[in-house]
C-alpha cells in the first residue's frame, strides 16, 4: 500500500492510502503503479518537498527481529529509487525519512526505538490526541512522516508544536504563553 498526506505547514492535512497491486502481483506491475501513484500526488498536491519512509533494515534483509524475503527487499530498494527518480524528473525536493526518526519528531524522545506494533499503536495514540483523521494505520505513519518533514523544513513550526503538545496533554497549560 501506499499512502500519502499533504498540507501546508499550519494548514489542514489531507491524505489518504492506495493499494498498488493485488497480492501476488508480478514486479513490474507493482513497479508501475508506484511510479503512477507519486507521479499522480506530486501533480495534484504540487508540493515544494516530499519524504518518504526509508527503512534501512528492511533494504539489509533484517526486519521484526527476522529476515525479510528477496521480493521484500527488492519491492523497497526499487520504491526508493522510483520515488527519487519521480521526484528528481519533477523538480520536486525530496527527503529520504528512517521510521525511528519520524516517531521522534512526531511522539517525542525516547520513541523511535519502539517494537513495530507498539510503534503503530502509539502513533495512532498520537493522531487522536492531536483530532488528526486517519483511516488506517499506513494513513497514520504517513501522519507521522509528515510531521517530520514539517518540522526539518520549519523549526518553529517544531517549537511550536512541541509547546502545543505539552496544552494537550496538560490542559493547565492553556493559558501558559
Amino acid at each position: 500500500e501506499n499512502r500519502c498526506t499533504a498540507g501546508a505547514i499550519g494548514g489542514k492535512l489531507i491524505g489518504g492510502t492506495r493499494r498498488l497491486a493485488p497480492s501476488g502481483s508480478d514486479h513490474g506491475k507493482i513497479a508501475g503503479e508506484q511510479l503512477q501513484f507519486v507521479g499522480d500526488m506530486i501533480g495534484i498536491h504540487k508540493p515544494d518537498r516530499v519524504a518518504f519512509e526509508f527503512s534501512t533494515q528492511t533494504i539489509a534483509g533484517k526486519q521484526a527481529g527476522g529476515f525479510t524475503n528477496i521480493d521484500t527487499i527488492m519491492m523497497q530498494a526499487g520504491m526508493r529509487w522510483g520515488i527519487l527518480g519521480i521526484s528528481h524528473l519533477l523538480r520536486v525536493r525530496c527527503d529520504e525519512i528512517q521510521p525511528a526518526q519520524a516517531r521522534i519528531a512526531f511522539l517525542g524522545k525516547g520513541k523511535g526505538r519502539l517494537k513495530r506494533e507498539d510503534a503503530k499503536a502509539a502513533v495512532k495514540r498520537e493522531c487522536l490526541i492531536r483530532s488528526l483523521e486517519f483511516i488506517d494505520d499506513n494513513q497514520a505513519d504517513s501522519i507521522c512522516l509528515w510531521f517530520a518533514l514539517a518540522f526539518r523544513i520549519d523549526p518553529d513550526f517544531a517549537a511550536r508544536d512541541a509547546v502545543a503538545r505539552m496544552r494537550m496533554r496538560d490542559p493547565s497549560l492553556a493559558g501558559a504563553a
